[in-house]
């Protein structure tokens, strides 16, 4: 809430807190409920204020004991800061312009903003503008569905051994659930904010490496929807709980259809809805080509993008956003098993 300057009927006034005492600025208080507000207040930063009533005792109004009750009330619409947890954060108080925030789970941080008109039937989204890079674990207090599951890390597996990168692995090891961390995934935590570097990438194949940039992890469709059963199989086209994810609790993946996914509205709004260049989300900071992890090694860091969204396409893939420098495919189909960035969104 903001300091009130104006917003009260004629008949009474606000008391500006410096002034008590000028009886000029006394005024009868109202005799019927009255709506006050500021919605446009200027000073995001004050978020106190205190409201004065007094009677006059001039010529104009009797004095005397005046009876009754007297309700103040007004509602609050407070916008994140940074720092604020991700788990507290929704599209209501996302804030418009770049904001860390906390995972509380881990202490990582991401950059998050409201993005207009990019969720179903035109209503607004809360974006992360940095990938996921969740390792699994943490506080349960805020109710994460995947809150101390437990991720088996592919950064360095060995041959055979029970980890996803592809459909194959996948059919044969249907509950595991892993991730893969590329040269660059540089998560950061605490009051460190997270890098703004969007291209350059880690090298073809993961064989260079570029501290400035922030990759994220990757993961399996599997290990991005929370190990949900649905998700962890490629025999049937079953849509697993769109609302279950590896993201923080009131986060989730964007949805990802062709023409109503909220991969497609969001190209829509900051792309122009270009399918021949990524440049919307390059300036918007919505995109960075992290590449992805494929039947046992690292492929295209430095040339093209993956994110997992939470729709099922067919019975051995999910949608996804895909770019390379002159291609955008918001309802892209990738293979479940692959190792894919994340990018998660608050309704």
């Amino acid at each position: 809430m903001q300091r009130i300057a104006t917003g009260f009927q004629p008949s009474y006034q606000v008391l500006d807190s410096t002034n008590q005492t000028n009886s000029a600025l006394y005024a009868a208080l109202p005799t019927t409920p009255t709506v006050f507000s500021q919605t446009n207040a200027p000073n995001t930063t004050d978020d106190i204020y205190n409201i004065f009533f007094a009677i006059s005792t001039g010529p104009s109004l009797p004095t005397g004991d005046y009876s009754g009750i007297i309700t103040v009330s007004g509602s609050v619409n407070l916008i994140a800061q940074p720092g604020d947890q991700m788990q507290t954060i929704t599209s209501a108080n996302c804030p418009t312009t770049r904001t860390r925030a906390v995972d509380a789970r881990d202490g990582n941080t991401y950059w998050v903003r409201k993005i207009t008109g990019t969720g179903a039937g035109g209503t607004d989204l809360c974006w992360m503008e940095t990938n996921l890079a969740y390792a699994g674990g943490g506080s349960n207090s805020y109710g994460d569905a995947v809150s101390g599951m437990t991720l088996g890390t592919g950064a360095n597996i060995a041959s055979g051994q029970a980890c996803y990168g592809n459909n194959a692995t996948m059919a044969a090891n249907p509950t595991t659930m892993c991730y893969w961390i590329p040269l660059n995934a540089n998560p950061t935590s605490g009051s460190t904010d997270p890098s703004t570097a969007t291209n350059g990438g880690a090298g073809i194949n993961n064989t260079t490496v570029n501290s400035t940039i922030q990759l994220g992890y990757l993961y399996s469709w599997c290990t991005a929807m929370a190990g949900q059963p649905a998700a962890c199989q490629i025999t049937a086209a079953t849509q697993p709980d769109p609302d279950v994810s590896i993201c923080p609790a009131g986060w989730r993946l964007p949805t990802g259809q062709a023409t109503t996914g909220e991969f497609t509205l969001l190209n829509n709004t900051i792309n122009g809805g270009s399918t021949t260049s990524p440049t919307g989300l390059l300036t918007q900071g919505l995109y960075l080509y992290a590449g992805y992890f494929g039947s046992g090694s690292f492929s295209s860091q430095g040339s093209d993008g993956n994110y997992w969204s939470s729709t099922v396409s067919s019975a051995s893939n999910a949608f996804r956003l895909y770019f390379v420098s002159s291609s955008v495919n918001p309802a892209n189909s990738g293979s479940k098993g692959l190792g894919t960035s994340v990018r998660c969104v608050a309704p």
